[in-house]
This record gives C-alpha cells, sequence and structure tokens, in this order.
C-alpha cells in the first residue's frame, strides 16, 4: 500500500527532524564505525519503521573546524595555530 503525499511529508518532517537533533554519538550509534576510509561510502538504516538512506562524506580538517560554515574557500583557517 503506498502512502499519500500528505503521508510522506509527514514521514520527512519526522525523519529530517530526527537526523537535526542527531549528534555524532547517536550517528555512530545508529551507523557503526566507517569500516573503510573509502570516500562517499553509503548503506541505509532504519529509524522506526523508515528506511533512511545514508552517504557518508569525510570532513576535511577546514569544515571540522568551521562545522557550519557555508563558505566555499576560506583558507584563513589553515593557518591557525
Amino acid at each position: 500500500m503506498s502512502k499519500t503525499a500528505e503521508e510522506r511529508q509527514v514521514t520527512y518532517y519526522d525523519m529530517s527532524t530526527r537526523l537535526a537533533h542527531a549528534d555524532n554519538a547517536q550517528l555512530v550509534e545508529w551507523l557503526g564505525e566507517p569500516a573503510t576510509r573509502e570516500w562517499g561510502s553509503n548503506t541505509t538504516i532504519k529509524l522506526g519503521r523508515t528506511r533512511v538512506f545514508v552517504k557518508r562524506i569525510p570532513v576535511t580538517a577546514i569544515e571540522h573546524v568551521n562545522l557550519f560554515s557555508t563558505r566555499w574557500s576560506d583558507t584563513r583557517f589553515l593557518y591557525q595555530v
């Protein structure tokens, strides 16, 4: 039985909220530790009754320092001590 548009929207917002509020420890619990250092591995997880496609993309040192930055290229952080 397929879901209605409203049911899919409710599911989307529920999953979006759950994922947005998850911290690193929760993500590791759901996904496990990465098996390899491969770039861009993917998997699916089940949250409640919903399967979610997950793509793992490594974060660079610059991105890690500036977790919520949307700047494309900001090299001034390369040289901070």
